[in-house]
């Protein structure tokens, strides 16, 4: 650090005895015989948190809030991959408050709080500064595309057993329920993954007796116990290629090329972030609100949602099955609408 003015040596002893407002430390430096004022005692404090003194604002008192500094040395039990215990700079602040949501989702549930005093110290010194990754930090916000589903309840010790399982490289036999109203059965299994849809967690195995990967959720999973005996462990394979390959969604069958004609909204929607791969759009007839859409999309339900979500504002034309399929799926809605109560088809449309 560099060289301290003894006004700036006189501050940070000051705040090390104990807390001290804005105003008491004009005074107590008056005492001293520096003459210096609480504006610019509020300039300067800031200035001396970046350089990398510990001390943080907070607020005291009930309504009229005052701000209070404090002396705060980084605690040495926090558990981070370093001996350094402190944040030095704040892109490292902003990187460790953005993983902050991420942790809560995807920790060890014996680590999920192992954190929580540095992600709270990020924040405080993101919020008590005003470098260029604090002001990015308070003006930028990343919302959901879409519906995320509620985080189900997990049983915390059949989420236990799968973890352990998964990080000892070790088959279990779980007891699953593949409905609400269906009888749970037992099957072994060797866990290769877990990954989340939103906040729901799924549990990618290799099923032992049908020698198949797949995933399923883990809140229906009842129980969960070790099994003595060798994992079974897919040559080559990969949590992210699994993902990759659309585990992620509800998936219906290969990639189509959709064709489909577009209102002007939708072409506002898709212009620049795009519904899928070598998408096209072309002018469509006289009515220049209308446009001709043609795409690469993954076969899955998020898709479907997404043009069910749109109906009223385009047509699909192609594929011919996938068209069929989807004006099906219309009509089985305008029937529920219309009638008094609803009617569940004996089939299903997609994935029937």
């Amino acid at each position: 650090m560099a060289m301290l003015h003894k006004r700036d040596r006189l501050i940070l002893d000051l705040l090390r005895e104990e807390p001290r407002s804005y105003s008491e430390l004009e005074l107590l430096l008056k005492e001293q015989g520096l003459i210096y004022s609480k504006r610019s005692i509020e300039r300067r404090l800031p200035k001396l948190k970046l350089q990398g003194h510990p001390i943080v604002k907070r607020e005291k008192g009930e309504g009229k809030k005052q701000h209070i500094w404090k002396w705060q040395e980084r605690p040495s039990g926090v558990a981070v991959a370093t001996d350094k215990q402190q944040i030095t700079e704040d892109y490292q602040a902003l990187a460790i408050a953005l993983a902050e949501r991420y942790w809560s989702i995807t920790a060890l549930p014996e680590r999920e709080k192992s954190l929580s005093k540095l992600f709270e110290e990020a924040r405080e010194q993101l919020e008590d500064s005003e470098s260029r990754e604090a002001r990015w930090y308070k003006k930028a916000r990343a919302v959901e595309p879409s519906h995320w589903l509620k985080e189900p309840k997990l049983d915390k010790r059949v989420f236990d057993c799968i973890c352990y399982a998964l990080l000892r490289e070790e088959p279990i036999i779980i007891t699953y329920k593949s409905h609400g109203r269906d009888t749970p059965y037992k099957i072994t299994v060797t866990p290769l993954g877990i990954f989340f849809r939103g906040r729901v967690a799924y549990l990618v195995a290799y099923d032992h007796e049908r020698q198949v990967t797949r995933n399923r959720p883990i809140s229906r999973i009842v129980e969960a116990k070790s099994k003595l005996g060798s994992a079974i462990i897919p040559k080559g394979f990969d949590i992210d290629t699994y993902i990759n390959s659309h585990a992620g969604s509800i998936t219906y069958g290969e990639p189509i090329r959709l064709k489909a004609v577009i209102f002007e909204s939708i072409e506002r929607e898709i212009a620049e972030a795009h519904l899928g791969e070598n998408q096209t759009i072309k002018p469509y007839g006289r009515d220049e609100r209308f446009k001709l859409l043609e795409v690469s999309v993954p076969y899955t339900l998020d898709l479907i949602q997404w043009l069910l979500a749109r109906a009223a504002y385009l047509k699909v034309l192609e594929p011919i099955e996938f068209k069929n399929k989807f004006e099906e799926e219309i009509k089985r809605m305008y029937i529920n609408v219309m009638s008094e109560a609803p009617e569940v088809p004996i089939k299903l449309n997609f994935g029937g």
